[in-house]
């Protein structure tokens, strides 16, 4: 597994990629693909399914398919209004004939010669002539040993490097994953498989699948980035721990709050706070989260341990999600803990910077 996450997290110039040159790095780094890891996690936006190969007479309309042909013949010439240049050549696979349509590309008229025989992939449409094929994809072929290219994976581009380009460098870094990969459950895929199948699936079923979320692939990766999550966290409190909270608390200051409050603390919410309180003073890192419904006393809780804090000498803050909510409960801290001697200040995103400044000054220890 170490050997797995050694050339997952190798810099993209750390292992030689064909065709993968400095300035195409420069540009995936700009897009924030740093790793290997970066790289195989730049899932499709989509994917072309030309798995299907179809003949001409059967093609359907308006979704992408491959056909194969020979040229019965090409014209070069310009459309009448925009003239703009126009490549157009008619091809037969044996069943049936198709117009192709290439604009602004008249150099193909040198290369796409009759008698040629091609592959097109793109979607046909229907107009007054019959079947057409616009500035298709292409590519010389035998149609009799040509197979169909499969499903292809379209990603997003990043700075003119085209998806052609990306999909060939995401299946070499796949291909080089080295074996060793844990499996976390029976049937579990392990990460080289599972990225093969995100990226570069093998059938319409596997596509189906992957479109819905249940693809083995997507698992294998959920489960993956759930156990790291989990890990971070376990780091995150080891860490935490080195950094104990030193509080000195007198008793007198919860007698005091106690009394401040115009109602009485419930038994519940009374050894909710006691129990965090405890947690505190036993030099412990907290983290907590209280659920209650609405007026069950939360934000009273949350204010206890403030003026806790307060008389040991240290600053809270209570963040609140809307400006609305944060200037209610500003009001409701300024009335409660001011007159015990706690300084309360509001900070929201619209004030100025001047009156920001003004507010940790005055709120300071």
């Amino acid at each position: 597994m170490n050997e797995v996450l050694a050339y997952l997290n190798a810099s993209l110039t750390g292992l030689k990629i064909a065709r993968l040159g400095p300035k195409s790095v420069e540009k995936l780094n700009r897009a924030g693909i740093h790793s290997l890891w970066d790289l195989v996690c730049f899932l499709p936006r989509d994917y072309l399914d030309f798995s299907q190969k179809y003949t001409i007479p059967q093609t359907p309309l308006e979704v992408p398919v491959q056909v194969s042909g020979r040229i019965l013949s090409g014209q070069a010439h310009a459309t009448q209004q925009k003239k703009i240049p126009l490549y157009e050549m008619l091809i037969d696979d044996g069943f049936g004939t198709l117009r192709v349509l290439f604009f602004n590309q008249p150099y193909l008229a040198k290369t796409l010669k009759k008698d040629s025989t091609v592959s097109v992939q793109g979607k046909i449409t229907f107009d007054r002539l019959g079947r057409v094929m616009i500035n298709p994809k292409w590519r010389f072929a035998n149609p009799e040993t040509d197979v169909a290219p499969g499903i292809l994976p379209i990603y997003r581009e990043i700075g003119g490097l085209r998806s052609e380009q990306i999909a060939d460098w995401i299946q070499q870094a796949i291909r080089r994953i080295p074996d060793g990969s844990p499996r976390w459950f029976e049937g579990d895929l392990d990460m080289r498989l599972s990225l093969e199948r995100l990226h570069f699936p093998r059938s319409p079923e596997d596509l189906e699948w992957i479109r819905k979320g249940e693809d083995p692939g997507q698992i294998h990766l959920i489960i993956e980035e759930f156990l790291c999550f989990s890990r971070s966290l376990k780091r995150l409190a080891q860490v935490g721990n080195l950094h104990k909270p030193d509080l000195e608390w007198a008793n007198s200051w919860r007698t005091a709050f106690q009394k401040a409050l115009p109602f009485e603390l419930t038994q519940d919410q009374l050894s909710t706070v006691q129990g965090l309180e405890q947690r505190l003073l036993a030099k412990q890192r907290l983290f907590a989260l209280i659920q209650g419904d609405v007026g069950s006393g939360k934000t009273a809780m949350a204010l206890y341990l403030a003026f806790g804090f307060a008389q040991a000498g240290k600053q809270s803050t209570l963040m609140c999600p809307t400006t609305i909510l944060a200037n209610q409960h500003y009001e409701t801290a300024h009335i409660l803990l001011a007159p015990l001697g706690v300084r309360v200040g509001l900070l929201t995103s619209k004030m100025e910077d001047r009156q920001i400044k003004a507010t940790l000054l005055a709120t300071e220890k």
